[in-house]
């Protein structure tokens, strides 16, 4: 789930400036990377770093993302397991 979170809240804001609108844009031909969920994620995250955002950038974000949801998640888990 914050896998999917990154890749729409993250990767597609940092990647708009260049005109990508799809996370499949980061990839040639289009596709998007194949594995398990940490496989595809980590696949895309140096897709990312290679379109010449930067890792800073990106990771930047990342923390940005994970700092401001982690509040939602921790309430999440207790309604699930509390």
């Amino acid at each position: 789930m914050a896998a999917a979170g990154i890749g729409f809240m993250v990767f597609l804001p940092l990647g708009a400036p260049r005109g990508i609108s799809d996370l499949r844009q980061f990839s040639h031909p289009g596709l998007m990377p194949e594995g398990t969920p940490l496989e595809t994620f980590d696949a895309l995250y140096a897709k990312v770093i290679e379109s010449q955002i930067g890792q800073q950038a990106a990771d930047q974000g990342i923390v940005g993302l994970l700092n401001r949801s982690w509040d939602d998640w921790i309430e999440g888990i207790r309604g699930q397991h509390g």
